[in-house]
């Protein structure tokens, strides 16, 4: 059973802490959970929440949610939350806690995070390309060692990462890109429609931006005639 993911900033983390006990136990220890910082602006302020502090608050509660897995007894004084003479009992099933992986779009910061904690990461930049995911992994296992962590963990948590790609396969590219175009772009509306601020981009203006390589595909005589 997996989580992909709870956005952190939004939830009071006692009460995650506390729901994910549960469902660990009632899983037999299968439940694997997946953190993220979150992104819309209007699902922040639909919380009350500020979108500029999303980091800060998803680092604090992810720290009370660690605490509160693996101790009896604490107190937290924090930007975001104060408690005291934390306790959840019974502790998760899974020792010390279960599997946490953190979500990232390939932020610097966001990598340097995960990096620093030592956890896996569920990794969701659409486009970007194998080339380019190897050498942010790459990256990811570097800074895992200079924040002194073993090269068997660096290795280990990239093994572990997951990388999220949407795929389609047809006998053409041409069937592909007419069958599934529709769709990603009522996704992108879809998703454009939680900012805004933002207009929405088609899906080709985003493949031109995010992908250079595709451009002299989305140029060529065959894309124009398909779209």
């Amino acid at each position: 059973l997996g989580l992909g993911v709870s956005v952190l900033p939004l939830r009071n983390p006692l009460e995650f802490a506390e729901r994910a006990v549960l469902v660990d136990l009632l899983s037999g220890g299968r439940l694997d959970v997946g953190v993220g910082r979150g992104y819309s602006k209007t699902e922040f302020e639909t919380y009350g929440q500020a979108l500029e502090d999303r980091r800060e608050r998803f680092e604090e509660a992810l720290d009370v949610v660690m605490r509160a897995w693996t101790e009896d007894g604490f107190d937290h004084d924090g930007r975001f939350w104060t408690m005291r003479n934390v306790n959840i009992y019974p502790k998760p099933l899974q020792v010390p806690h279960p599997p946490v992986y953190m979500a990232s779009a390939g932020t610097p910061e966001t990598v340097a995070s995960i990096a620093r904690r030592g956890l896996p990461m569920l990794h969701g930049d659409e486009f970007v390309t194998p080339k380019k995911m190897a050498h942010r992994l790459d990256d990811y296992r570097q800074q895992m060692l200079a924040a002194g962590h073993s090269t068997a963990l660096a290795d280990a948590n990239v093994s572990l990462s997951w990388v999220a790609q949407k795929m389609y396969l047809a006998t053409t590219t041409r069937e592909a890109r007419d069958y599934v175009k529709p769709f990603l772009d009522w996704r992108f509306q879809s998703f454009a429609g939680l900012l805004p601020s933002m207009k929405a981009p088609s899906l080709e203006a985003k493949l031109r931006q995010r992908v250079p390589a595709l451009k002299a595909v989305l140029n060529s005589t065959d894309t124009k005639t398909a779209n």
